[in-house]
């Protein structure tokens, strides 16, 4: 009997919570503002302006974010007809010289395993996983147009599309 009591006052207290609980969700939901904020109109300053701020911007410095190549610029001095009549600022015009763009590889896919010496003949063959496949290659021969230029013990000198490239030893 006294748990049957204390029972039905937990289910009375728990239904009045979630009851408040619904009411403020509600009001909150459902709340309409009659507030209105008054808005203050901006007052129209008739200041003149007499004289335009004019200016140019000259971009003949190099470009910080590129460390091992610099870029020279060559300025050529040209002439129009007005400018000599009137007196005008002669202005620069930039000629680009044609920059030779250095291949990016990513040479992720090379990775070197090691190396067999040849007792009987003295040849080393490197162990090599290219794209996924697993070769074994003498100095001078060629897979998937990677070529070995020169194997080491602690890594390989390959050269794919023209540029060469030391891959050190994969420890794994």
């Amino acid at each position: 009997m006294k748990n049957k009591k204390l029972m039905y006052a937990l289910l009375v207290v728990s239904a009045l919570v979630w009851g408040w609980v619904f009411v403020k969700i509600f009001t909150v939901v459902f709340k309409q503002e009659n507030t209105s904020v008054p808005i203050a109109k901006a007052k129209r300053k008739s200041e003149h302006i007499e004289q335009k701020d004019t200016f140019e911007l000259l971009a003949n410095y190099g470009d910080p974010f590129i460390k091992r190549r610099r870029i020279t610029s060559s300025y050529e001095y040209g002439v129009s007809n007005s400018t000599v009549n009137t007196g005008q600022v002669i202005k620069k015009k930039q000629v680009a010289k044609p920059v030779k763009e250095e291949k990016i590889i990513d040479w992720s896919f090379i990775n070197y395993k090691g190396r067999i010496i040849r007792k009987s003949t003295g040849k080393t063959l490197s162990l090599i996983n290219i794209g996924g496949g697993d070769y074994s290659l003498e100095d001078g021969k060629e897979v998937q147009q990677v070529l070995l230029v020169k194997s080491y013990p602690d890594s390989i000198q390959v050269k794919f599309d023209g540029v060469k490239k030391n891959i050190k030893r994969n420890q794994n």
